[in-house]
């Protein structure tokens, strides 16, 4: 289904069908674009589409629209925040999972809420996490499109729009507001393969306690033993460094770097490096993740836990990309400056 004309009478039911990434005035569309970019750095750029709105093509059958200017009355009838000034639609099929998602989905995934019926699925999922990435890194939210009356899933885009030819129901349900330090991980992609002692010494610049982890017992290191074949070298082909958190309280846990060859590297790292990669991959495990718990973001202590634990990652990513020349990216691809990261 073309988009119609940003004036024309369509517009409000094509908007609601789809689900539309939200932009205040601070956000470029060509900070949109960029992003993208990064996470499939193949795709060409935006077109204008038949109703005159650019179009950029993500897949086979999947489309983003706009950006589309949103006057007033436009947010008024789509239930949108006063701040949202203009919107990304994703234009395309719709595809469920045909149960709803069970109690630890619920739980666990952010849009679950919005689909009880059934998640989106295979092409709608993808591009609807696209959305939500993007709406996270530039601290914006999504509109989920209006659900088709009982809750039926609609497999092609004319249905999607009959669908969400009533818009403003219960609109104000379908705005996500994803949390922008939610993930905090971030990777660094490089040539060079530093040897555990240089990167604990230049880790250590910025974090005097880190350590390499504590030893295997003796015990493994025998079961390990039977395994092996003596006459095989040994060759280190990955390795870890620990920096404990125990500064942030008790449940903060310690960041580990695991440096690892990687022969499936992004797009966007192999757009700039040819080749496999080390990954230097600089995560947060906190001592709830050990146990298997989720941690309650809703508590002050542990976000203030969380935003302590993304300084350090990112003072040591920065640390680790000046002694590689490497090229950084956050948990969603999209790419992370030196600069960024201070």
């Amino acid at each position: 289904m073309p988009a119609p004309d940003a004036a024309a009478p369509g517009l409000p039911g094509f908007l609601a069908a789809c689900h539309l990434l939200l932009l205040d005035g601070q956000v470029e569309p060509s900070d949109v674009a960029a992003l993208i970019s990064n996470r499939q750095p193949e795709l060409a750029a935006a077109q204008p589409g038949p109703g005159g709105i650019p179009e950029r093509r993500l897949s086979r059958h999947s489309r983003l629209v706009g950006p589309v200017p949103l006057d007033a009355p436009l947010r008024a009838e789509l239930g949108l925040p006063a701040w949202a000034r203009a919107a990304f639609a994703l234009a395309g099929p719709r595809d469920r999972e045909a149960e709803p998602p069970p109690e630890w989905v619920r739980r666990a995934d952010e849009l679950a809420s919005y689909f009880p019926a059934g998640l989106p699925d295979r092409e709608e999922g993808r591009g609807l996490a696209l959305l939500v990435a993007l709406a996270r890194r530039l601290h914006t939210a999504v509109r989920c499109a209006d659900e088709a009356s009982g809750g039926t899933a609609q497999s092609d885009p004319a249905g999607l729009a009959a669908a969400g030819s009533t818009p403003g129901q219960s609109s104000a349900e379908r705005i996500l507001t994803p949390d922008p330090d939610a993930h905090i991980d971030l990777a660094v992609y490089s040539h060079y393969w530093l040897a555990p002692d240089v990167l604990l010494e230049r880790v250590r610049a910025v974090a005097p306690g880190a350590r390499m982890p504590l030893p295997v017992s003796a015990e493994a290191l025998e079961r390990l033993g039977a395994e092996i074949d003596p006459a095989e070298p040994i060759v280190l082909d990955g390795y870890a460094v620990e920096v404990d958190l125990a500064e942030l309280g008790l449940e903060a846990g310690l960041i580990e770097i695991g440096v690892l060859l990687e022969e499936a590297v992004p797009g966007i790292v192999a757009a700039h490096a040819a080749g496999p990669q080390i990954a230097y991959r600089v995560r947060w495990q906190p001592l709830a993740q050990d146990l298997g718990e989720a941690l309650d973001t809703a508590d002050p202590a542990v976000r203030r836990m969380r935003a302590g634990a993304a300084e350090r990652i990112e003072a040591l990513a920065g640390a680790i990309m000046r002694a590689t020349a490497g090229i950084a990216l956050d948990h969603d691809g999209f790419l992370v400056s030196e600069r960024q990261l201070g």
